[in-house]
C-alpha cells in the first residue's frame, strides 16, 4: 500500500469534519437566534413582575414588623419595666483581652527559645548524596519519547483504518 492513500483520506475526512463543523455552527446559530427573540423577552418580562411584586410585600412586611416590634417593647416595658445593664459584656471583653495577651505573651516566649540543640548529634554529617547522572537520564528521555512516539503511530493508523471504514461504507 502506498504511503500516499492515507494522507488523501486524511485530507478528505478533514474537508469533511469542517463541513460539518459549518453545519453544526449555523444550527447552533439559528436555535441561540430563535431562544433569544422567543424566550427571553419572556424570562425577563416575569423576573420584572416578580421583583415588583417582592418590594411590595417586603414594603408591607417592614411596616408590620416594626409595628409590632414598638407593641412588643411598649408592653414588656409595661410590664416588666426596664431591663438592668449588664455587665456580661465586659466581662466577655475583658477575658478576650486576657487571652489575647496570653497568647502573645506565649508567641514572644517560644520565640525566644533556642531552635537548635547545641549539644545534638551532628546528624547533617551522616547523609549520602546520589550524584545525578546526566546519560542515565537521557536514556530514560529517549526510551520515554520511544515509548510516546508508538503510542501516537498506533493512534495514527487506526485514526485511518475508522476513516477508511466510514469511507468505505
Amino acid at each position: 500500500m502506498k504511503t500516499c492513500c492515507p494522507y488523501k483520506l486524511l485530507k478528505q475526512a478533514r474537508s469533511l469534519a469542517d463541513q460539518g463543523k459549518d453545519i453544526v455552527l449555523e444550527g447552533a446559530q439559528d436555535l441561540q437566534e430563535k431562544v433569544s427573540s422567543d424566550l427571553v423577552p419572556g424570562v425577563e418580562h416575569a423576573v420584572d413582575n416578580m421583583r415588583d411584586q417582592f418590594h411590595e410585600v417586603k414594603k408591607h412586611s417592614e411596616k408590620s414588623l416594626k409595628e409590632a416590634a414598638k407593641q412588643v417593647k411598649k408592653q414588656s416595658t409595661e410590664k416588666f419595666g426596664k431591663p438592668a445593664p449588664k455587665r456580661g459584656r465586659k466581662t466577655l471583653l475583658f477575658l478576650v483581652l486576657a487571652a489575647a495577651a496570653a497568647c502573645a505573651g506565649y508567641l514572644l516566649y517560644r520565640r525566644s527559645q533556642p531552635v537548635d540543640d547545641p549539644w545534638a548529634e551532628e546528624y547533617w554529617e551522616d547523609v549520602e548524596v546520589s550524584e545525578f547522572d546526566p546519560e542515565e537520564a537521557a536514556e530514560k528521555a529517549q526510551d520515554k519519547a520511544k515509548e510516546v512516539a508508538q503510542d501516537v503511530a498506533d493512534k495514527a493508523d487506526q485514526a485511518v483504518d475508522a476513516v477508511k471504514d466510514k469511507l468505505d461504507k
